[in-house]
Formats: C-alpha cells, structure tokens, sequence
C-alpha cells in the first residue's frame, strides 16, 4: 500500500486506473508520472515498494524506516552552513552546538498522525479489493501510513539557506553594530532623559583576551569652539565652522592593560586595575604607542587632531557638555567641590576611575568630560589659522615641517604646527573643576615631554571601509 500511496500523492493517478490501461507494465513506467524530479536513492526504495512479487519487497516498516532514515541523514549532511561568529563571540570564545533528532527518535517522540487520502469512487469494488490487497494494504497496516509521511517528507524541498552577505571590515578587521545609552540633564545636573542608540565599531585584538574598541564616527560639519556667552568660556576659543571626514576613535582612553600589551610596561599612578586609563605618559610616548600599534595591525593609528577630538567628543551637540548645560559627578569623573551654572556640588574622587563608568556620548564615547586629559596631535596656537601659511596639503595628508599627519586633509584651516614644544590636550581630568572639562576647553601648559597623573590619550584611525 504504502508505494501506491506514495504515486498516488506525487503524480495524482490512480495505480488501479494505471492497471487497467498497463497491466503490470505500470510498475516500471511510474516515473513518469512524477510531478517534481526525487534523488536515485528514492526511487530505489520505491521501486522496491511497488514490486509486483511480495518477497521482492521490504519485509517490514521498520526496513522502509531504515532505508529513509538512510537517505534523510545523506541530505541533512550534504546542507551547508551559513553561520559565521561575531566579533563579540570571538571576544568571549563562546561556541555552541546543537543535536537535531533522528527520524526515528522523532517517530519515537511524536506520534504519526494518519494522512487521509481521498480516492477517486469506481464501480469495480471488488476488483479494487484485491488490487489493494496486492499493494500490501492489510499486510503493513497503519504503520505505513507513517511510512508514507516519511516519504512525504524527503520529498519536500529542502529550503536553500540565505548565502550571507560580505562582511564590512576595516583594514581586515570585521565592523559590528553596537548598543549603548545617553543622558541628558538638566541645569541642576539631573537626569531628565536616557536614550539608546547604536553606533558602529572594529575590535583590534591586542592579545591575551585585550581589545581596543574603535568607533566609527560619521563625517560632517560642525562649529568647533565656544559662544561668547558659555560660562567659563576662554580667548582661545573662537568659534569657527569645520568639516570632516569620516574616522575611527577609541571608544575609551587608552587603559593600562593597552598600554602594557604594546609598550610592556604600565607607567600609571593609580593602578587600581587594567581598565583604568593610563596616564603618566607624555606625548612623545604617545607617539611611539602608535607607532608599535600601526606596526602591529597594519593600520595607521595617531593622536587625533583638536577637530577630530571635539567634534567626537560634542557627538552632535552644541552645548557646554554632551550632557547638557552643566554636569555632575554622577556621570563624569571630576572636582566635586567645584559647580557648574546651577549644578550642585559632588564628590571629588582624588583619583582615575575604571573607562566606561559613566553614560556615553551621542557618538557612543566615553569619558570625555573629565578622567584624564587627552592629548591631541596638535602644537597649540591660541589663534585656530595661526599656521596656515606653513602648512602644505595634497590630497590625503597635510605635511608641517617634516611631520605627515595622515588623512588630514578635512580640516586644513585647523590642523596647527606640529614643531612646538607646547601640545594641546583636551577634556579635563579628575582634578579639574567642570568648567575645565566643556567639550570646547583648550590647554597649553604642558610640554610634549612632560608626565602627569592626570594625563592620558586616545587614537584614531582614518581608514577607507572596505567590504
């Protein structure tokens, strides 16, 4: 039964009506019949379900189970994957795996529901009688029937798994989408508003399970400086309208457990942990961790220029702070004692704290209000177009006295000397007061040799993104 059952289903023609036109011929012709095209494998085991001879068929269900069961685990075998690991789960060295059932463990498992097959009436009933009878229909019983949904189901097309399109990587380093949450307070320092919002990023593996988070930061126009009417606003702060380009920026500042796996040393004060931030470096070290760094991966890392740094660390916005009009050491690490426009004091913590501690900017950035200051590529000039006249651009880079900043040439107009002794940092610190942690404060105290507990970096990479 369970043969013509499976040519009734595919080819919709009665097996009694292919008797009475072909005599016995029909069991060699069935092929013809069929409707969709099935693998040489099935058609052997249903070759052998219609033959005419009981002796030359199966003998048991269980043997037309085996032999299905044989053909389904060729199929499950021969379907590719399409699965590939995120950047996140090599980070964590995290695999998993899976056990689908046999077709008999799912016979065992679920019960086999009865197919009804509707058959079309004919007046020789009892010529069918013992057609049927040939077919095997009191010999298999209801077991065939679950037979035949076996057979229903290798006969079912298999779907074609989606083939996965091309990673976006930058320098052979994947980009992977990432979440993360902004605040927004109010003049007294509360938070009013919490968003979430994604942003995008390449990990460089520094070894020993250490990573460097790189966040793309989309390119645009922006007002660099401070309105003469911002609280605590200094000279050297003139606004002025500056285009960039697309870069990448470290999510955090660079931590000591970085530091140590390019430089092998930890120079810090505070080593409360490998995620605080390094400090205690100059920027003539800085500059020798991006060379190590670019050594390593093969991409170009520096120190970002003042336009870069601003423009990542406002993320959109044109207030004192990314947060808002004012801040508070609930969400940045600062001089507590010390208030900004109608803010109230905080605690002042005497020391670094672990990166990431505090709400990110609209960029998906961290800590830059406050932790320590960053130092920037740039000689300071206290006038932005002090030095234009020195500068040579071409293309993808401006050169100033022998130094090539790469892929400069966004901000021409504010790419400053680069032969001065005196370097610009940004940010604040953890000894500031708030008014020294705006996004527009500018700092010219320190020598590019100089060390301070209170001084750190970040880098930047400016490279095409590749697919």
């Amino acid at each position: 039964m369970t043969g013509g059952l499976f040519l009734l289903s595919c080819t919709r023609v009665d097996p009694y009506e292919l008797l009475l036109e072909q005599g016995y011929q029909w069991v060699k012709q069935w092929p013809t019949h069929l409707q969709q095209p099935i693998s040489d494998e099935l058609k052997q085991v249903l070759d052998k379900l219609l033959q005419k001879d009981r002796s030359d068929r199966y003998q048991s269900a269980t043997e037309v189970l085996t032999a299905l069961e044989t053909i389904a685990q060729q199929q499950q075998s021969q379907t590719p994957s399409s699965s590939s690991p995120t950047i996140a789960q090599q980070k964590q060295s995290q695999t998993s795996s899976s056990t689908s059932p046999t077709i008999a463990q799912q016979k065992q498992s679920q019960p086999i529901q009865p197919t009804q097959i509707q058959t079309p009436s004919q007046p020789q009933q009892k010529n069918r009688r013992k057609f049927l009878q040939y077919l095997g229909y009191g010999g298999i019983g209801v077991v065939s029937v679950g037979v035949f949904a076996v057979i229903r189901k290798l006969l079912t097309p298999s779907p074609i798994p989606p083939i996965p399109s091309p990673t976006p990587t930058v320098g052979g380093f994947p980009l992977e989408t990432f979440s993360f949450e902004t605040v927004k307070v109010d003049p007294q320092g509360n938070i009013i508003q919490r968003q979430t919002k994604q942003g995008t990023q390449f990990a460089v593996d520094l070894g020993n399970d250490v990573f460097l988070d790189m966040v793309q930061i989309p390119g645009g126009t922006f007002m660099m400086g401070s309105p003469e009417s911002e609280e605590g606003r200094d000279d050297d702060e003139a606004q002025q309208q500056v285009t960039v380009d697309d870069f990448y920026i470290g999510k955090y500042e660079v931590t000591q457990e970085q530091w140590q796996a390019i430089m092998g040393n930890n120079p810090a004060s505070f080593k409360e942990g490998g995620k605080y931030p390094v400090e205690k470096v100059s920027w003539n070290d800085c500059q020798e961790f991006c060379e190590k760094l670019s050594e390593k991966t093969g991409l170009t890392f520096t120190l970002p220029t003042e336009a870069q740094w601003e423009y990542a660390c406002r993320g959109g916005t044109t207030t004192p702070f990314y947060y808002g009009e004012t801040l508070s050491t609930d969400i940045a690490n600062y001089n507590g004692k010390y208030v900004y426009g109608e803010s109230k004091k905080g605690v002042y913590r005497q020391e670094t704290t672990e990166v990431g501690s505090f709400p990110a900017n609209g960029f998906g950035l961290h800590d830059m209000h406050g932790n320590v200051w960053e130092w920037c590529q740039d000689d300071y000039e206290k006038n932005y177009q002090a030095n234009n006249k020195n500068f040579q651009q071409d293309a993808n880079k401006v050169t100033a006295n022998a130094v090539t900043l790469v892929s400069a040439s966004f901000a021409p107009n504010i790419l400053l000397a680069n032969n001065s002794q005196y370097k610009s940092l940004r940010g604040g610190s953890w000894v500031s007061i708030p008014n020294n942690c705006r996004s527009a404060i500018r700092v010219n105290d320190y020598r590019r040799e100089d060390r301070n507990d209170n001084g750190g970096f970040r880098v930047v990479c400016v490279f095409g993104r590749t697919l």
